[in-house]
């Protein structure tokens, strides 16, 4: 075997490119690279001779496209050797995708590679490129700024549709491939588009590999090394980087949303994998559209101090920070609608976002506890009242305060993302005075309730199919219903697997883990005992008291029992490991713990769940049982509470 073949087949085995049982497809153009591939692998008994099929597709786009068609036909014929085939005018196709011819080719290549491999069970894609490949990619995405993994040029292995696209040649050079060629009277043709200098790829082929060759005989063995160090180095941070987005990402509809909070405290560079990783995700894995200043435009918005920036990148996607969160979103910038409305005594009025306005006069039989709303003095103000966008110049006069303060100020305080600010309805009287803006402040305006006085009752509804709604309350919705079920019906799994005969004493935490409980014990396949304890240190606050009482005591006895703890979420971790020191203490024979949310940042004490749900990033959720002052655990899915919320 001579020193060719070696390198080949010590690249193959290095990367795990070819087993025994694999069936290829090798896409053959016609040329000496891909002619050279076919017979290596025809001849080299790395697989079964009928585990081999040809596809070529003809582009009509060269003068001898016929004859790189027939001359590929012919020597499969001769080999009994299955053939694909393909005919496309690559140049219609362009037009109608409104693509390059480049582009369109590699787009109609590799549909049709793929539809074969999926048609004849196919699970590896075998193509042709080489060293010389390998030198000129590294060169063009350094030159035109890629960033990531596309420094490392062309990989050894890659997923398509229904198996892997693998490169076998990559060790070897274009002189080797053509003097093997010759060698065997291999009949290729030359592309004669391959020597014009109107493409990028041709001019380093013809002017800088030369020149690197001459400085350097062993350019090639330099690449080939500077690519595989790379590409490790690249997964291993992007694994890191995965890991990441994960902990921090919120999928929503359209609009992905990066946390910030822990986020931007990471190193600089797994931030920039982070956002590189994350770009790749919202354009399909189309690293053509990345450029390494867009991931520093990035980077350099979430380190900034300013809090509400933004930026348009290409195929119209936005990127939008808002103090802690940076929103993804593609899709047109819209200027948002200019609204004025009057309210007289008894009108609704309902706004493009689907909340209502309502104006009443007090009386004995209008309810006011609880009231979403403010009361007014009538004597203060001048009816009909006027609902509104904001404007420049809006003063609000403050409570408790001396004069007034600008409504950008009172926005940029209670952290209203600028994008939101415009769509908030300003209600103010006839003569202009600022009476509230719903969800954000209200004025000196506001009144106690008061019997001998004539009031107003302003009420402000937030809907959702008509109806007041507690999701109106959730800033992102954070884990979904469909994730919460996947997630169960995963430690379901481990649970039945870790307590099979042992008839463990499940003991559900009141009131937060009930929901979860109830689903969880649905998917542990074997017998057990249920009990409950309710153990608190929060009351109706957002940050746990430090103060651990037991409100409910378990009814069974846990000595020499298996004891399972079901909570909701881990935070300071205060209650829990009260709770497991507690039954440790009485005697139980084993005590492991299952969360269905861990939130790491909280942490006050030293305790870890034995099985984790989701780990949650520092902001106050709510859903599936987790409440903020008994509310929201009847939510279906688990969501970050507005600030607002718990904060007036």
């Amino acid at each position: 075997m001579d020193d060719t073949k070696k390198r080949i087949h010590k690249y193959i085995e290095k990367h795990d490119l070819i087993r025994s049982d694999d069936k290829l497809l090798v896409a053959v153009s016609g040329g000496p690279d891909s002619f050279a591939l076919l017979h290596f692998l025809w001849s080299a008994n790395l697989v079964p001779k009928e585990a081999i099929a040809v596809a070529h597709l003809n582009h009509h786009l060269r003068e001898n496209a016929e004859k790189e068609q027939l001359a590929v036909q012919t020597f499969c014929e001769e080999r009994d050797i299955p053939f694909f085939i393909e005919e496309v005018d690559v140049k219609k196709r362009a037009e109608k995708l409104q693509k390059g011819i480049e582009e369109t080719a590699r787009i109609v290549r590799y549909d049709f590679f793929e539809k074969v491999m999926a048609e004849n069970n196919i699970n590896k894609l075998v193509l042709a490129h080489h060293a010389d490949d390998q030198i000129e990619t590294i060169l063009m995405r350094l030159v035109r700024g890629s960033s990531s993994i596309g420094w490392s040029g062309i990989q050894p292995k890659r997923e398509v549709r229904g198996g892997y696209a693998i490169r076998p040649f990559l060790p070897i050079t274009k002189a080797e491939i053509i003097e093997y060629a010759t060698k065997h009277a291999l009949p290729y043709e030359i592309d004669e588009s391959n020597t014009s200098q109107e493409y990028t790829r041709n001019r380093y082929r013809t002017q800088l590999l030369p020149f690197l060759s001459k400085e350097n005989p062993a350019v090639y063995e330099h690449f080939k090394r500077f690519s595989e160090e790379t590409s490790e180095d690249f997964q291993f941070l992007e694994e890191l980087a995965s890991n990441l987005l994960k902990k921090n990402l919120i999928q929503n509809g359209k609009q992905s949303t990066l946390l910030l909070s822990d986020f931007k405290n990471e190193a600089n560079p797994l931030q920039r994998r982070a956002i590189h990783l994350l770009l790749m995700y919202l354009y399909n894995d189309d690293g053509r559209v990345i450029t390494v200043n867009h991931i520093y435009q990035i980077i350099q918005m979430i380190q900034s101090e300013n809090p509400s920036s933004s930026i348009d990148l290409p195929k119209k996607l936005t990127v939008i920070r808002s103090y802690n969160e940076l929103h993804f979103q593609f899709g047109e910038r819209h200027a948002p609608p200019e609204f004025y409305h009057q309210l007289e005594l008894n009108d609704r009025i309902e706004l493009d976002n689907k909340a209502s306005i309502r104006l009443k006069l007090k009386s004995s039989v209008v309810q006011t506890n609880g009231l979403n709303g403010m009361l007014l003095d009538a004597e203060d103000i001048t009816l009909p009242l006027i609902v509104r966008n904001r404007v420049n110049g809006d003063r609000m006069t403050m409570k408790g305060q001396a004069g007034s303060k600008k409504l950008k100020d009172i926005f940029i305080d209670a952290k209203i993302p600028r994008q939101e600010r415009d769509n908030l309805p300003v209600i103010t009287d006839y003569t202009g005075k600022i009476l509230w803006v719903p969800g954000v402040k209200k004025s000196a305006y506001d009144r106690e309730f008061s019997r001998s006085k004539k009031q107003y009752i302003i009420r402000y509804t937030r809907n959702i199919g008509g109806n007041e709604s507690m999701h109106n309350d959730i800033q992102k919705v954070l884990i979904s219903e469909d994730e919460l079920q996947e997630k169960i019906r995963e430690l379901g799994r481990e649970l039945t697997a870790e307590y099979e005969g042992r008839n463990p004493l499940v003991v559900g935490v009141l009131k937060g883990a009930t929901p979860f409980m109830t689903d969880l014990l649905k998917r542990i396949d074997t017998y057990l005992e249920m009990d409950f304890m309710d153990v608190s240190s929060y009351g109706n606050g957002t940050v746990s008291s430090g103060e651990v009482k037991i409100i409910k005591d378990l009814n069974a006895s846990v000595e020499g029992r298996d004891v399972l703890i079901i909570e909701d979420i881990i935070d300071s971790g205060r209650t829990l490991s009260y709770l497991v020191d507690l039954i440790k203490y009485r005697k139980a024979k084993s005590v492991k713990l299952v969360t269905l949310l861990d939130k790491p940042a909280g942490r006050n004490v030293a305790i870890e769940a034995d099985y984790v749900g989701f780990v949650v990033p520092n902001e106050f959720v709510v859903g599936y049982g987790l409440d903020y002052a008994e509310r929201y655990r009847n939510l279906p899915y688990i969501g970050i509470l507005k600030p607002e919320i718990y904060s007036e």
